[in-house]
Order: C-alpha cells, then structure tokens, then sequence
C-alpha cells in the first residue's frame, strides 16, 4: 500500500522537538495514514520503532506490536527531516510530501 503524505506548515508549527508522537511526521501521518495499524522504524538517531494506534489512529511511542499490520523504513529525506527538525527547531524545515509505503 502507498499513501502520499503530506507534511504541512500547520503539522511544523504544532510539532514538538525530540518528541516521536507529536513530531511534525508523526502529526502528517496520525491525520493521513489508514487507521488500521501500523509501525513505522524512524531510521535516525536512535531508531525506535513507533505504531499507530488501530482503534485511535494516535502514534504510540516505543516498540509495539500488538495489532500492526504494516512497517514503514523512511526514507534518507523524511529521516534527514526528522533529524534537522530536532537539532534546529520548526525555522529549519519545510513542508514537504512523501510516500508512506507500508509493507
């Protein structure tokens, strides 16, 4: 499955530094991804494991596995985004688009 996401300036605005449930990404994804569950792995820093909620739809922080169907890897782009909005704050980044490609 693919799904386009779109990260806007609202989700930067909203977003909270070092924070995997409530960062801009995670914000794009609660709004746009199915509600069916899934995992996403934030290949950067410290590359923990992040789920979506199925009943919620929230971004739960930590290593889940009750419920998920898919996995995302993101991509250099989205991790080099993360990373960048973490070290410098919302002024550092722009909103972008990518593809949630869940396995």
């Amino acid at each position: 499955m693919r799904k386009l996401i779109k990260v806007t300036q609202k989700h930067i605005n909203k977003g909270r530094r070092a924070y995997a449930d409530s960062c801009p990404i995670a914000l794009a994804v609660q709004e746009q991804a199915p509600k069916d569950g899934f995992v996403f792995h934030l290949c950067h820093n410290h590359g923990a494991y992040y789920a979506i909620d199925k009943e919620t739809g929230k971004v739960l922080d930590g290593m889940y596995t009750k419920d998920v169907k898919y996995e995302y890897i993101p991509s250099t782009r989205v991790a080099n985004f993360i990373n960048k909005f973490d070290k410098l704050g919302k002024k550092a980044v722009k909103p972008f688009n990518f593809y949630l490609e869940l396995t």
